[in-house]
């Protein structure tokens, strides 16, 4: 089994065309890497401040560990887990 490594993919328009690519069609799985939010969207900062950027340059934005999993799940990918490593990026199997 392969397995990708993706970063900052989830806040561009096409992204989940590209995974679906990735996981579905090449049978692999896919370890992304991106800025979380905290639940409540008060405490990480940076990531904060990354979600404001997009927000106003390219109208993407950074999510919660919640919308992510919401996200995933709702194009059909099972058993996400988030894992805050305290880094820029977090990462998201």
């Amino acid at each position: 089994a392969q397995l990708y490594v993706v970063a900052e993919i989830l806040l561009l328009d096409n992204g989940l065309a590209l995974l679906h690519a990735f996981v579905f069609k090449l049978g692999c799985g896919i370890l992304l890497a991106e800025m979380v939010l905290d639940d409540e969207k008060k405490n990480r900062s940076t990531a904060l401040l990354q979600s404001l950027n997009m927000l106003v340059q390219t109208e993407g934005k950074e999510r919660s560990g919640p919308e992510y999993r919401g996200l995933l799940e709702q194009h059909g990918f099972a058993n996400v887990k988030i894992k805050l490593t305290g880094n820029l990026l977090d990462v998201i199997l």
